[in-house]
């Protein structure tokens, strides 16, 4: 699993774990394991160095 974190904290994965989900009737197909996948939390920053996580 990869992570990134933008400069203004936006955190984004991708891997092969992050294709894991439920499996739903009519849910939408997963996105691929290479596409970045937007996280619900964010990284509070100092001086361009992640201290914590807020909800997004």
């Amino acid at each position: 699993m990869e992570l990134r974190c933008s400069a203004d904290g936006d955190l984004t994965l991708r891997g092969t774990a992050c294709r894991a989900g439920p499996i739903r009737d009519g849910a939408p197909a997963l996105p691929e394991a290479e596409d970045w996948r937007p996280v619900p939390y964010r990284a509070t920053l100092l001086a361009g160095t992640a201290t914590g996580l807020v909800p997004a």
